[in-house]
C-alpha cells in the first residue's frame, strides 16, 4: 500500500472569521505524489516535479471558517487511500471521505484490471453550501484523472 498523510491546521474560533489566512505550502517526497486533496478549502497546486509540487489556498477561501485539511496520496504499488470522518453525535450518524489512488500503471506486473467507478452524492438539504461544491469539485477531479 502507498504511503500518504493527512494534515489538519486548526483555526482559532477567537478570531473572527473576516480575518484572511495565507496558507501556502512546498510539499517534497521521496516517492511520487499521486494526489493532493483539501477537503475544506479550494486549493490551487502546481506540479514541480513527480515528488515535488508548491499549494497554494484559493484567495476567496481565505475567511472561510473551519481548520484547513490536507490529503497527500502517494504512488505505491499498491492502492494508496485516505480516510476523512466527520461524525455527528447528535444525530448518531456523519459523513466520510475516503480518497484512493491507483497503483502506479509502470509498477503494474499484471494485466490492467477493467474498474468501475460508482460515485453517489448526496443533495438533501445537509449538503446546502461548501459540502455540496467540495463533493462536486471532487466529483469532477475523479471524472478528470
Amino acid at each position: 500500500m502507498g504511503l500518504g498523510f493527512d494534515y489538519v491546521l486548526p483555526r482559532s474560533e477567537s478570531l473572527g472569521y473576516d480575518v484572511p489566512w495565507s496558507i501556502t505550502a512546498q510539499i517534497k517526497s521521496q516517492d511520487p505524489i499521486a494526489t493532493v486533496y483539501s477537503p475544506s478549502h479550494k486549493v490551487y497546486t502546481h506540479r514541480d516535479s513527480d515528488t515535488q509540487l508548491s499549494l497554494k489556498i484559493d484567495d476567496a477561501a481565505r475567511t472561510q471558517p473551519g481548520a484547513f485539511r490536507l490529503s497527500v496520496l502517494h504512488q505505491g504499488k499498491g492502492l494508496s487511500a485516505s480516510l476523512f470522518a466527520y461524525p455527528d453525535m447528535d444525530r448518531q450518524g456523519g459523513y466520510f471521505l475516503l480518497l484512493a489512488s491507483v497503483p502506479n500503471q509502470e509498477t503494474q506486473t499484471q494485466e490492467t484490471m477493467q474498474r468501475e467507478v460508482t460515485l453517489v452524492i448526496d443533495r438533501s438539504g445537509s449538503m446546502r453550501g461548501d459540502k455540496i461544491e467540495q463533493a462536486k469539485e471532487a466529483a469532477l477531479q475523479i471524472l478528470a484523472d
